[in-house]
């Protein structure tokens, strides 16, 4: 190969390359190299060539299957903090077996059990800010969006216990942007007990699940047989449960800039309130009347757009492929931009704006190109890598604004609004404070 035909880039430091640069800030790294080579460039982190894509020909060729696997993508140490073998990590065939079995608990029914705890747990939540006067928001949304799953995926009545757990969740995820020393006292180090304290209260509640199932989602995916007649079990759904943790976390950064782009546009905030009032009025919420409102739907998609969630998903070049005009070589690790790819200003006119019309009838921006909306994914979740939670966020992020919308006043506080970049996922550098009022 001509090495002219390599993507651009700097390998930057021996052997270290520019693994410190990229753990130090990925969103800002990915957008200063991306300004200097374009949307394909390579460099080298964690110890290996790679290629970094952005926009929506590279989510496309990322989506390749036989361009691009998952197994082999992450740093070793990133891929055992997802369990090894979950979701995110498999290909071809034995993906295929365990979405299927994992989205038996996603399925419609399930969703529409899981809304009023939806619904009740944002509600005290809500509640609870408005009691308090002023609150810093941010550290109670991660626990919101904990306590959703928890209470959904394994029944968890959000006690001690729980709150054990979200104390080890919350020093295993710093250890993302950390690298991989196993001394102790290390943020790696603590990272790895804090994960194995995790897995052991999940075991508890496997061997009680297998006992007696209920209708929680850990349940419902035991229960879930994938085409074959397969089930998952074991150490598989215990990795499965740590993987929706993990996804699901990150809702809290979309409702927080959900939460900031209504305060800051009232025009925008009637417009949702005139759609919730016409469709629901203050009846309980249901799954179809959150799907009959068009601009509540644009505005989740918007807030998945536009909130900083995770900079770059992780792949590995299954055969060699061009993109762009630049070929990557077999072997290499492949990353695709993910929040660079959403405010590509080829498809998103003045990205930086929060503008759920973009997304309406007319518009429909994201319908530029076939991989021009790839937040979680691209197609359908059973026939890819689209996340399995794709509609359980959308739920929990909907739920949440119908009940803010409807429900509340929002004021922000003169405050920092500037986002964290060096934190996965971003959070605002004030904490984010708001006064909620009882409308």
């Amino acid at each position: 190969m001509n090495d002219t035909t390599l993507p651009p880039g700097d390998r930057g430091l021996p052997l270290l390359g520019e693994t410190l640069d990229f753990l130090k800030d990925q969103f800002h790294f990915v957008d200063a190299r991306q300004a200097r080579y374009g949307k394909v460039f390579r460099s080298n982190i964690l110890f290996k060539d790679t290629a970094l894509l952005v926009g929506a020909e590279g989510a496309r060729v990322f989506n390749d299957e036989s361009k691009v696997q998952r197994q082999g993508g992450m740093a070793p140490h990133i891929a055992d903090f997802f369990g090894g073998t979950s979701l995110p990590l498999l290909d071809g065939a034995a993906h295929r077996q365990r979405k299927q079995q994992v989205m038996g608990a996603f399925g419609r029914e399930a969703l529409a059990q899981y809304l009023p705890v939806m619904e009740s747990t944002v509600a005290r939540y809500l509640a609870r800010w408005s009691a308090a006067g002023e609150s810093t928001l941010t550290g109670d949304l991660k626990d919101l969006a904990l306590e959703v799953i928890a209470r959904t995926m394994v029944g968890s009545d959000g006690g001690a216990e729980f709150a054990e757990n979200v104390r080890d969740f919350k020093v295993m995820v710093k250890a993302f942007t950390a690298l991989p020393i196993p001394v102790p006292g290390t943020a790696f180090a603590k990272a790895k007990a804090a994960q194995g304290r995790i897995f052991d209260r999940y075991r508890k509640v496997l061997a009680e699940r297998q006992a007696r199932p209920t209708g929680d989602g850990l349940s419902r995916m035991l229960a879930k047989p994938a085409d074959d007649g397969a089930r998952i079990a074991g150490e598989d759904a215990l990795k499965e449960l740590h993987h929706f943790n993990l996804a699901g976390y990150i809702t809290f950064a979309h409702m927080a800039h959900g939460l900031v782009a209504l305060a800051q546009d009232p025009a925008l905030l009637a417009r949702l309130r005139a759609e919730i009032d016409a469709q629901l009025g203050s009846k309980p919420l249901t799954v179809e009347a959150l799907h009959a409102m068009p601009l509540l739907e644009n505005v989740a998609k918007e807030m998945k757009r536009r909130a900083p969630f995770v900079a770059v998903s992780f792949g590995k070049a299954k055969s060699e492929f061009t993109v762009e005009g630049k070929t990557v070589p077999a072997g290499w690790m492949v990353m695709l931009c993910n929040y660079a790819g959403g405010n590509d200003p080829a498809i998103y006119a003045a990205p930086e704006r929060f503008d759920p019309d973009r997304f309406a009838e007319g518009r429909a921006e994201d319908l530029k190109h076939p991989t021009g909306f790839f937040p979680q994914g691209v197609g359908e979740p059973l026939k890819g890598h689209k996340c399995a939670g794709f509609d359980f966020s959308t739920l929990l992020m909907k739920t949440f604004i119908v009940l803010l919308a409807r429900d509340y006043e929002t004021k922000l506080p003169a405050q920092d609004l500037s986002y964290q970049w060096e934190m996965i996922p971003p959070e605002y550098a004030g904490g984010l404070r708001a006064v909620l009022t009882k409308r």
